[in-house]
């Protein structure tokens, strides 16, 4: 899925149009969370030698840095809730307001999950109440699945990127309201097939 894609399936998730910034798109503010802070953050496609000077190896991260990364450089949706990671570097220019998307590295060269096999990459996550639970492409087939904070035990398993990340955004409008906060102050964020990670030690 590409970023106008991605961007245009989000407007129906919030009241605001969308705001146009240097390096990426901002969707629906949230002045009672903090002066900068935005329900949905989309970060622009970064240039594919840049995402290859990263230090990974396998299959599944070569896939991702020459599919997704250069379709956008990762998103924070539903107010961090929703995750996929990209490229930070200096010399990527982006507005104060939208900062820049978070790290890749994360997951993959720091606090790897200790059972994830060489040729898989974390290419996001998704945040529980007291959990992280780590999204991990495949380097087999290049599925994203949800695994336990271990990377051992996989939750939800989707066909692609794009399955994963239409699936999600509808599943997370009915959690959030247009202005991004919870309906229901307890009510779960993760997949309910997660859930049971998400209070387990």
């Amino acid at each position: 899925m590409g970023m106008t894609e991605l961007v245009t399936l989000l407007k129906g998730t919030v009241r605001e149009p969308p705001r146009l910034v240097q390096g990426g798109v901002l969707l629906q503010r949230q002045p009672d969370v903090a002066p900068r802070a935005y329900v949905h953050r989309v970060f622009n496609p970064v240039p594919l030698c840049l995402a290859r000077t990263l230090p990974f190896t396998g299959s599944a991260w070569k896939r991702h840095a020459d599919g997704l990364l250069r379709d956008m450089n990762g998103c924070r949706l539903f107010g961090g809730a929703f995750v996929l990671t990209g490229v930070c570097s200096s010399i990527i220019d982006t507005e104060a307001d939208l900062g820049q998307p978070i790290d890749v590295r994360y997951g993959n060269l720091w606090d790897r999950p200790r059972l994830m096999v060489t040729e898989d990459c974390v290419i996001g996550f998704e945040v529980g109440s007291s959990k992280t639970l780590p999204i991990i492409l495949s380097g087999n087939d290049f599925s994203p699945s949800l695994y336990d904070p271990s990377g051992r035990y996989m939750t939800c398993r989707w066909g692609s990127v794009d399955e994963m990340l239409k699936s999600e955004v509808i599943r997370m409008q009915s959690i959030f309201d247009e202005s991004g906060h919870l309906r229901d102050s307890d009510q779960p964020t993760l997949p309910p097939e997660a859930l049971t990670w998400d209070t387990a030690d």
